[in-house]
């Protein structure tokens, strides 16, 4: 009986399907409730999980937050006005969340469809435009475009139309997540599953990926594609959530302070021989 339950166990621990979270915050990277904001040009928003706070260099506390979908959010120009973090060389902070294994991107956004593509939320290079991770507002339309780029250069999401309205002005909840075991990469709008998509990321070439940013593109020493518009609660996962919990996320919120959880693997072993 002891060995079927070990068997058993092992085949759960190596295929992660029957994987269940208590509570949605587990796996949280980083999250940015984006209510408080303190200096001026700079400026700083805390991180309330790991304190890797974002920092915006044009923008002043005492300006941009406004009200937001919970609490407070941030306002951006669309002209000069972004946030940003960069991880520390050789640090661990697990920032980016797409560089590797699973992870997801939860996200409110307000704001109107815009002339060009204009980014609102992307995970970039300091050094190269390889990968990127982004959400973007379509041009001359209301709807949020998904792009991404992997560290080759690489890019199996470019891009795909969606129909389901996310910038018309009112708040809206856009979410992606990738799970390294099945390989699926899908992307929610209000809680739907707009797009889905299936693929390896390649990560062959390790160039520096230490950048997240909300506001604008910021890559490779150039910020530019300044989105005009709010958001509100930003938050990443290394591991992929499901459209539950992005339901979850959306009706409730995220409640603070977030705990210490265990750590989660985000990407498999590439071999089980040793699980026992």
């Amino acid at each position: 009986m002891k060995r079927k339950l070990q068997i058993a166990l092992g085949t759960i621990l190596a295929c992660g399907a029957l994987t269940l979270y208590a509570d949605v915050r587990e796996g949280m990277v980083a999250y940015w409730p984006l209510n408080t904001a303190s200096g001026a040009y700079p400026m700083t928003t805390p991180d309330v999980v790991a304190g890797n706070d974002l920092v915006g260099p044009t923008m002043d506390s005492a300006t941009m937050l406004v009200p937001g979908q919970f609490g407070n959010a941030v306002t951006f120009d669309g002209a000069s006005t972004y946030l940003t973090f960069q991880a520390p060389p050789d640090s661990d902070t697990g920032l980016p969340v797409s560089k590797k294994g699973s992870w997801s991107i939860s996200v409110w956004v307000n704001g109107a469809a815009q002339a060009g593509g204009n980014y609102y939320f992307v995970e970039s290079s300091s050094i190269n435009n390889n990968p990127l991770t982004a959400l973007i507002a379509r041009a001359n339309t209301n709807t949020t475009a998904v792009y991404f780029r992997d560290a080759s250069g690489g890019n199996p999401v470019n891009l795909p139309a969606v129909t389901n309205i996310s910038l018309n002005s009112t708040w809206h909840h856009v979410a992606l997540t990738y799970d390294a075991l099945s390989r699926a990469f899908l992307h929610y709008v209000d809680g739907s599953l707009v797009y889905s998509n299936s693929f390896v990321p390649n990560y062959a070439n390790s160039s520096v990926n230490d950048l997240v940013n909300l506001g604008a593109r910021n890559r490779n020493g150039v910020v530019d594609l300044f989105f005009a518009g709010k958001v509100d609660d930003l938050a990443l996962w290394a591991r992929a959530l499901s459209q539950a919990e992005v339901q979850d996320v959306i009706a409730n919120g995220i409640v603070t302070p977030v705990p210490q959880f265990a750590p989660t693997v985000s990407s498999n072993p590439s071999s089980a021989t040793n699980l026992y």
